[in-house]
């Protein structure tokens, strides 16, 4: 027999979760990247303008990668558990947009105090997305 982890659910299982999680959420955090530097190439050169270099998208894209494949599986793991999974991409991606694109803009275009955004926007919404979950279980009789 397999051995099991406290909740009854497999080492191997919980491995593979965490893997496709880490995936997910480094490809969303891609994507939301390089969509962050084309709103700064929107915002500063208007339509038609591309002032930065294809490598400056990749950096975008590699740096989301990074802190979606990080933040997604810990937040799913720990304050999103209950909360069901496109549930979690879709409103972590949002604070995240919603925070980087506040970030870039309010800042003066720096794309230091972007990534900022964009990971207190992720935070943001994972909080709220655990108090809603804490709320839903608390009124139909769930704990914890």
């Amino acid at each position: 027999m397999s051995s099991a982890v406290s909740n009854g659910v497999s080492p191997a299982r919980a491995l593979g979760v965490t893997a496709a999680l880490c995936l997910a959420g480094g490809a969303a955090g891609a994507v939301l990247g390089a969509c962050l530097l084309a709103v700064l190439s929107l915002v500063v050169d208007g339509p038609g303008g591309f002032p930065y270099v294809v490598q400056a998208y990749g950096l975008a894209a590699a740096v989301g990668g990074v802190l979606g494949g990080v933040l997604v599986p810990l937040s799913a793991w720990t304050l999103l558990r209950r909360v069901p999974f496109g549930l979690v991409f879709a409103g972590a991606s949002a604070g995240t947009a919603a925070g980087g694109t506040l970030g870039l803009l309010l800042s003066g275009l720096n794309p230091l105090t972007a990534v900022a955004g964009a990971i207190t926007g992720y935070l943001l919404s994972a909080a709220y997305l655990h108090r809603r979950s804490r709320r839903a279980a608390l009124r139909h009789g769930g704990g914890s």
